[in-house]
């Protein structure tokens, strides 16, 4: 499936305000494993470790030839004193990316920055917050406090009062207006049509099936910090991965329900999914829940 390149996509799989799940509220996650085997004599165990219930670290582990390798832990979330993410890893196939974040003194996102790990590349954001609830999202060409940065690249999320984005388009001359923007609706916490600016107008089914490694993110994240860093995605063109990209709704679209098979709670979130694909092998997700 392509990826976006992008400051922000799902990892399980992307705010200090309304959480995108914020109707659910007795509901904690212990943990997570995730098992993917690719070949005969190869698969590869993560093991996710939750600290106060959000993301923290994670363990890895290897089958190689049929061969079990040693174990590493990586520390992959971390958080500020008041709860909010300091930083986080975001991991591609080939290299890992370090992203920062920085806030104001609501836990308004402000800015960001992402590092190669391992490397010299850093690029930086910054996030305005304006009165019309419109949310700027800036890549810029120096650190978010430094006065003398500029902006090469800003998006316009439009927000309504559930802390939804609504509308989502590229400002090309820096006057505030989102000029070709995709617009979007909902239902029960769910983008339920998308207008993009090309025409395309596009509906979405769900499952009843809520999708725990979402409701996971949020709660470590925050569901309007998650949605902000997810600019790129809600601007994105229509394709077949782009639900997939943004990850945002409350429930698992029902086209994907079908190509997987889930064990679901009582509760309708999923305990363990099942998913083989003829290019990459069988993946077994499992959350655990208290």
């Amino acid at each position: 499936m392509k990826k976006l390149a992008v400051l922000f996509i799902i990892g399980l799989c992307a705010s200090c305000t309304t959480d995108s799940v914020d109707d659910i509220t007795d509901v904690t996650i212990t943990g997570y494993r995730i098992e993917k085997t690719t070949s005969p004599g190869y698969n590869n165990v993560t093991i996710g470790n939750l600290l106060n219930g959000k993301l923290y670290s994670e363990t890895h582990q290897e089958t190689i030839g049929g061969v079990v390798q040693e174990p590493t832990t990586q520390q992959i979330f971390f958080y500020n004193t008041d709860g909010t993410v300091n930083r986080y890893v975001q991991h591609y196939p080939s290299y890992d990316r370090m992203v920062y974040l920085y806030y104001d003194a609501d836990q308004n996102l402000i800015g960001a920055k992402t590092t190669l790990m391992g490397g010299p590349e850093e690029l930086y954001y910054r996030f305005v917050h304006n009165l019309n609830n419109t949310v700027f999202f800036e890549k810029i060409n120096a650190a978010y406090d430094n006065p003398a940065a500029m902006a090469y690249s800003r998006i316009v999320l439009q927000f309504n009062n559930n802390d939804d984005v609504v509308s989502a388009g590229i400002d090309a001359n820096f006057d505030g207006v989102a000029e070709n923007a995709n617009t979007f609706q909902y239902n029960n916490n769910n983008i339920s049509r998308i207008a993009f600016s090309n025409g395309t107008v596009v509906d979405y089914e769900y499952s009843n099936i809520i999708d725990s490694s979402l409701y996971l993110w949020d709660k470590s994240i925050g569901g309007k910090t998650r949605k902000i860093i997810a600019a790129e995605c809600y601007w994105a063109g229509p394709s077949s991965y782009f639900m997939d990209n943004l990850s945002i709704s409350k429930n698992i679209l029902q086209e994907n329900a079908s190509l997987a098979t889930f064990q679901v709670l009582p509760n309708n979130f999923y305990q363990s999914k099942t998913l083989t694909l003829d290019t990459s092998g069988t993946t077994v997700t499992q959350f655990f829940f208290d």
